[in-house]
């Protein structure tokens, strides 16, 4: 049961019932570390958790990765870091290096910036979707053993932890 006002409190996400259970008996059956949210920020995050023998519960408000871009740009350090763990490689071959900018005003150019002077070995920023991206930081979590759930559920603090329930059938996973 839930105290008073937690459940005004709830943040809806969405997470599929058998997805949740498949990935729980693949796993931790009371993962350690739950991440709301697969874009690339919450992927690379689990990824590394789970290569950390740290188990993880992933969870998306979508049925499906977006089929729009919110991000474009892949700076120099995410490249390098990308590239330690061995995942650079594919998103290059699909992206667009950008080797500079020019900024402009009325027809004007005020000024131009070369990308290839920074510190990087990586003398560009590497244009790419965010759709590649994420489908390859997605292969690299399932490398480490993680997954993404998604499905209608909803996640709440609760007495010093958290707990995903599944909307569709009121199970919930709790971890303090």
């Amino acid at each position: 049961t839930s105290g008073p006002g937690e459940d005004e409190h709830a943040t809806q996400h969405l997470c599929s019932r058998s997805q949740v259970a498949s990935h729980l008996l693949m796993s931790d059956p009371s993962p350690s570390v739950l991440v709301v949210g697969a874009g690339p920020a919450g992927l690379l995050l689990a990824a590394e958790l789970e290569r950390r023998d740290v188990p993880c519960l992933v969870i998306d408000a979508l049925d499906a990765p977006q089929g729009w871009d919110r991000a474009t740009v892949v700076h120099e350090r995410s490249l390098e870091i990308l590239e330690a763990l061995g995942i650079a490689e594919p998103l290059i071959a699909e992206g667009v290096k950008t080797r500079g900018a020019r900024f402009r005003s009325d027809g004007e150019i005020l000024a131009e910036l070369s990308l290839e002077l920074t510190d990087s070995r990586y003398g560009f920023q590497l244009g790419v979707s965010e759709e590649v991206t994420e489908t390859v930081l997605t292969d690299y979590l399932e490398a480490q053993g993680g997954a993404v759930t998604r499905g209608p559920c909803s996640t709440r603090p609760w007495r010093g932890g958290t707990t995903a329930t599944t909307s569709s059938s009121h199970s919930s996973i709790s971890r303090r």
